[in-house]
């Protein structure tokens, strides 16, 4: 019997095949990915009619309409509680995502494992918090 809590995860990418891989390397790693957004606009508005919350949330930095950076101040203003993992390929550009209220930053072309390893810590955070 499997007791590994189910860890939901929304995908916010720009780039429709990146957040389609990221998706499914997040299912195959055991996460359910429940919201994917092209733009911080798009997820702001898939947020507000969501009838469950993520968990957590993969946000890329660089995206038109509104950036990693907006979204982020967003989402911690009206749902402070969602952990927020910013990803980008620019390492100068982690801190901003950083002080804009993300919870942690990696850089896109890290490894799989990193990106694992960096949700499951953001979700025991949030799960300790929420004790």
């Amino acid at each position: 019997m499997n007791t590994t809590p189910l860890i939901t995860i929304a995908v916010v990418d720009d780039h429709k095949y990146v957040r389609e891989e990221i998706s499914n390397m997040l299912l195959f790693m055991g996460f359910h990915v429940t919201i994917k957004a092209a733009n911080g606009k798009d997820f702001l508005e898939q947020l507000a009619i969501a009838e469950s919350l993520p968990d957590l949330c993969l946000l890329d930095l660089n995206m038109p309409v509104m950036d990693g950076i907006e979204t982020a101040k967003a989402v911690k203003l009206q749902w402070p509680g969602m952990k927020i993992l910013g990803y980008t390929f620019n390492s100068q550009e982690m801190t901003k995502m950083i002080e804009s209220g993300a919870d942690a930053c990696i850089l896109k072309c890290g490894d799989a494992m990193e990106l694992k390893r960096t949700l499951l810590e953001l979700y025991k955070s949030s799960s300790i918090q929420n004790s």
